[in-house]
């Protein structure tokens, strides 16, 4: 994750996904899948945050065609998962 802030406009499922996933684990203690990254982050994470998870668990899960991120959400959403997590 160390290069999420970069990597996440590369890859936004993979990562925020992934965000999610190390949060979850640092929070709760919780090693998760993907998706249930997704649905913790969904349950945990700032409201602000929904439209971006929720797009990603349903690209990642194959409900929704490859679809276009905002690439100012995407570094923010980094920004905030990485300045949590270190």
């Amino acid at each position: 994750i160390a290069d999420a802030q970069t990597d996440i406009t590369v890859d936004p499922v993979y990562v925020t996904l992934n965000l999610c996933r190390v949060l979850a684990y640092q929070r709760s203690g919780l090693i998760l899948s993907k998706s249930g990254g997704g649905q913790w982050g969904l349950a945990h994470l700032d409201l602000r945050w929904r439209p971006l998870i929720n797009a990603a668990l349903q690209t990642y899960s194959g409900d929704l065609p490859s679809i276009r991120f905002d690439s100012s959400t995407l570094t923010d959403f980094a920004t905030m998962a990485l300045t949590t997590i270190l």
